[in-house]
């Protein structure tokens, strides 16, 4: 369902002129992207990321893993 849930917000998206992605303004505003953003390659797709989430969902990532290896 989480899944489902996520791929349901992804969206098809061409390049502009200048190679730029338009992010629809309701993605960007759950997504909190409001400055410097991470790009991030997920098997087929590409993830964006708001720096500071990023950042912080790769520590918990870090500490999921860390527990499952105890």
């Amino acid at each position: 369902r989480q899944r489902r849930m996520f791929d349901a917000q992804a969206f098809d998206a061409e390049l502009d002129r200048q190679g730029r992605i338009l992010v629809p303004a309701r993605l960007r505003e759950l997504a909190g992207l409001t400055g410097p953003v991470i790009v991030a390659g997920n098997r087929e797709c590409l993830e964006i990321w708001d720096r500071t989430r990023w950042e912080r969902e790769l520590e918990e990532a870090e500490m999921a893993s860390s527990e499952g290896q105890r």
